[in-house]
């Protein structure tokens, strides 16, 4: 038993030295230049979030409200960061005068974010957001009943009409993407069970339609079969 903990410490060794390891292979090999670390501090809780080259920072593992973030990135490199305010909130600034109100800004040297977001003082907006997040909703859940049963019709389609042999490798491919959308749905759902729809970005919204098409698809398989059996009893 002692020596399992001592090969699980020097996995566990590996994977804090390995992103060192990385960077240096990777500025050796492409001549990238200088390094630069990107900070931000969330302090607003539902209020919003925060993209960077187009990823939501919750959707990393440890990364949560009342916490800092902090990633390294090559000069040559710049990254994009965005503000993305919740329904009812609007972005106001970064915490520092540098950069004003811009909801998108392009960073390539060590800075500190803190994005700040208030609440939209328009008594109407506030009247009407109950309504405006429940249509929202309403949305969401119509548009993956739409990708499941666009995808069993698609797949039921394809099998109905093509070759046992075909049908096998559709169905591999099936089951292999669903297989991945299940494992990318895992920070999804603990992101909305954390959060809320409320926080839905475009990324976590079309990971939730590839699951549910694909699942549909899954099922659409197995109609053709019931099918021709049906068809081949009667006949």
């Amino acid at each position: 038993m002692e020596r399992w903990f001592e090969e699980v410490e020097i996995l566990r060794k590996f994977a804090e030295e390995r992103p060192n390891y990385v960077m240096t292979y990777l500025d050796d090999h492409f001549e990238l230049g200088d390094q630069f670390e990107l900070t931000v501090t969330f302090e607003e809780q539902d209020k919003g979030t925060i993209l960077v080259n187009g990823r939501d920072l919750f959707m990393y593992e440890g990364v949560n409200y009342d916490s800092t973030w902090s990633g390294v990135y090559f000069e040559s490199l710049p990254v994009v960061v965005e503000a993305v305010a919740n329904e009812g909130y609007q972005f106001v600034g970064w915490g520092d005068d540098q950069f004003h109100a811009t909801e998108e800004i392009v960073i390539n040297q060590d800075v500190w974010l803190k994005p700040i977001f208030e609440a939209l003082e328009t008594d109407h907006y506030r009247e009407e957001l109950p309504s405006i997040r429940q249509a929202r909703i309403l949305n969401y859940i119509l548009s993956y009943i739409l990708a499941f049963f666009v995808g069993a019709l698609g797949l039921w389609t394809i099998c109905y009409f093509s070759s046992e042999k075909i049908n096998k490798f559709v169905n591999l491919i099936v089951v292999v993407t669903l297989l991945v959308a299940t494992i990318l749905l895992i920070p999804v759902v603990t992101n909305i069970v954390n959060v809320g729809f409320s926080t839905l970005t475009n990324e976590i919204s079309f990971r939730l339609l590839i699951f549910s098409c694909t699942l549909g698809g899954a099922i659409g398989m197995r109609l053709p079969q019931h099918t021709k059996e049906i068809r081949v009893f009667k006949a």
